[in-house]
């Protein structure tokens, strides 16, 4: 079964990530300015290295919890931080949800993805979460994790992160359970402006 790599600030070397048999990476679209946000030379060396390149914002792992305008907010500067990337605008972005609080707050949860989907459409809403989270939520790309999940797994999700690492850490290892888990092809190098991100509102 084909696996990718998620990691923030790790850095692993691309040429082994590829020939030890990924599939490709999911990198972070976040205010951060210390290393967890990539930037359009990364993607460029990510696809230029054979690998698919999938997009997941997060800031605060707790952040859907905030509602509708929180969702709208963070889908407006992740779409504009993608396009600057040149990422197409036909693959989906997905939305962490990185707590287990979630769980007892599923209608904050869902207006935060009402807010998502209505800045990036429908088709693109992806949602990162535990089996209770991507289930209730319904979008269409949909990445498990297996924490918090108790061992359920959504067959129907395109990818499933099952806990184990890599390279030393640095790196999380998500099983594709679909050939199409959102990935921009590799290939050419894109052109684009790949702007600093603004400092995290308060």
């Amino acid at each position: 079964m084909a696996s990718v790599l998620d990691f923030s600030w790790g850095r692993p070397n691309l040429t082994q990530v590829k020939a030890q048999g990924y599939e490709g990476v999911i990198r972070y679209i976040s205010h951060d300015t210390s290393g967890k946000t990539i930037t359009l030379g990364e993607a460029n060396e990510i696809r230029g290295a054979g690998l698919g390149l999938a997009l997941v914002f997060e800031d605060a792992a707790s952040e859907a919890l905030s509602g509708h305008d929180a969702g709208v907010a963070d889908a407006t500067f992740a779409l504009e931080y993608a396009n600057s990337i040149g990422f197409p605008s036909d693959r989906p972005i997905y939305f962490a949800v990185d707590t287990q609080s979630a769980n007892a707050q599923i209608a904050a949860v869902e207006a935060y993805f009402a807010g998502t989907g209505s800045v990036v459409g429908g088709s693109r809403n992806g949602v990162y979460g535990d089996d209770a989270v991507v289930t209730a939520i319904g979008a269409p790309w949909k990445w498990q994790t297996c924490a918090w999940s108790g061992g359920a797994v959504d067959a129907g999700a395109q990818l499933y992160q099952n806990g184990q690492s890599a390279f030393s850490g640095g790196a999380d290892i998500d099983i594709v359970q679909q050939a199409d888990w959102g990935a921009w092809a590799s290939g050419a190098p894109a052109t684009g402006s790949s702007p600093a991100p603004p400092p995290a509102p308060n």
